[in-house]
């Protein structure tokens, strides 16, 4: 029992330090770790009273009520957090998706256009593609000639002011 026990507060301690670090982190507020951390070790000492008071089933029936109270809460906060990083690339790649498809770009056009959004030069899109020079100017032509612009900047004024949030 007590090796479950280790084990359980083993994880608790190891997700309180990584969320409440990651959290006031992001932020900016470094005492909301030392603070979470605290209350995190007054929850512990709690517990470790608790379950001097409790024993037998009422022991691992408290136990088991309060482990999936945890695993709940982990999840919860884990999706708050890190799901809108997650939600907005796959909004960037569904606006980058949307323009080529308003211009009817082709599929190695639209690869070259999320390229020149991302500030890549003609040499490094040929790099990251595996294809010529030459071949990345002959898509951005026709990429320029489909979209009525004239320029790189011009391209990714456009899609920025078509996108805005």
């Amino acid at each position: 029992m007590w090796m479950v026990a280790y084990l359980f507060l083993g994880f608790w301690s190891a997700y309180r330090i990584l969320v409440f670090s990651d959290i006031s982190a992001k932020r900016g507020l470094p005492g909301l770790a030392v603070a979470g951390l605290f209350v995190g070790r007054l929850g512990e000492a709690a517990g470790t009273l608790g379950a001097s008071f409790l024993t037998g089933a009422p022991l691992i029936v408290a136990s088991g009520v309060v482990f999936a109270l945890v695993i709940a809460l982990f999840f919860s906060l884990y999706q708050k957090i890190y799901s809108p990083t997650i939600n907005a690339e796959e909004m960037e790649k569904q606006r980058l998706l949307e323009y080529a498809s308003r211009f009817k770009l082709s599929p190695r056009e639209q690869e070259i256009f999320n390229l020149i959004v991302q500030g890549m030069s003609n040499t490094e899109i040929a790099t990251a593609l595996f294809i010529t020079e030459s071949t990345v100017k002959f898509h951005a032509g026709n990429i320029f000639k489909k979209t009525g612009l004239s320029s790189r900047s011009a391209l990714i004024a456009d899609f920025k002011l078509r996108n805005k949030s």
